[in-house]
């Protein structure tokens, strides 16, 4: 029967082809029947193409069968594996399919563990960056703390911003004067307020800028600090003037009610010394 089917095929296929040809190549007045011939023959070559496999797969499920296969698929992969036994085959199948459980295994097993490092990696990646970000915060409230320390070190006392507003006030006076006359009186002005603001001869808690640090002829030490303006809080450069002066220097009857060193009118007002004993000076350094 194979052979007679295989036969049949044949003739489809070559009539089909004939009949192609033929409506290909007539003339015009018998393409229609070529045509319809044509068709015949090729549904014909295709119902005949479909008995085939139709045929060939029942006789390999047939043949399956009777060789003791589950199926026809299985008897064909068995004989491309060259096998005719179906115990034999079915344990080629186990072992397959127990290689294929283990590369499942294996690989689910690796996936794993890729996931577990990955998961690790970003564990270890965000506690590297959270401790980043509280050190990025501990070292902000660090210098916050230091600028507030900072600001409260150099905040100017009240006393202090309003003497050196005495001592800018008369410097400026001074730079606008004509005469001595008007000098003199921005001198008796500025010694007024002075003595407003500080009422004794000791103050505490100023602030200012060291304009002058070094010792003199006899080794002693020489201070200046610049507290604002035109303002400058000095010791003597020499011993002999320092013989009478033991602080801040009080003169209520002088002309600067404060003692100071200038030689001139016009360099005490415009440049001004006030004589000054420092019992304690306080320097002001981040993170101490």
């Amino acid at each position: 029967m194979d052979i007679a089917l295989a036969l049949i095929v044949l003739v489809a296929l070559l009539a089909t082809v004939w009949f192609l040809l033929r409506w290909l190549f007539a003339r015009k007045e018998r393409k229609k029947a070529f045509r319809s011939r044509f068709l015949l023959a090729l549904l014909a070559m295709i119902v005949s193409f479909g008995a085939f496999g139709f045929l060939i797969g029942n006789q390999d499920s047939q043949l399956a069968q009777e060789a003791g296969f589950a199926d026809a698929a299985s008897y064909r992969a068995a004989r491309d594996a060259g096998i005719d036994d179906p115990a034999q085959w079915a344990a080629v199948l186990a072992e397959r399919q127990a290689e294929a459980a283990r590369r499942a295994e294996s690989e689910a097993a690796d996936q794993a563990r890729r996931d577990q490092e990955a998961a690790e990696a970003a564990e270890a990646a965000a506690a590297a960056r959270a401790q980043q970000e509280a050190e990025a915060a501990r070292q902000a409230e660090i210098e916050v703390a230091q600028a507030a320390e900072r600001d409260a070190f150099y905040s100017v006392p009240d006393d202090q911003r309003r003497f050196v507003e005495a001592v800018t006030a008369a410097a400026a006076t001074a730079r606008e004067a004509e005469n001595d006359l008007q000098r003199g009186a921005a001198r008796r002005d500025r010694k007024a307020a002075m003595c407003a603001v500080v009422s004794g001869s000791a103050v505490r808690g100023w602030t200012g800028t060291i304009r002058t640090l070094t010792t003199n002829g006899e080794g002693k030490g020489v201070l200046g600090v610049a507290i604002g303006g035109d303002a400058v809080l000095k010791t003597w450069n020499n011993a002999f003037s320092d013989t009478f002066d033991a602080t801040l220097f009080r003169t209520p009857d002088g002309p600067d009610c404060f003692e100071e060193q200038s030689l001139t009118l016009s360099g005490s007002l415009r440049d001004p010394g006030f004589t000054t004993r420092f019992e304690r000076i306080e320097r002001f350094e981040d993170g101490q």
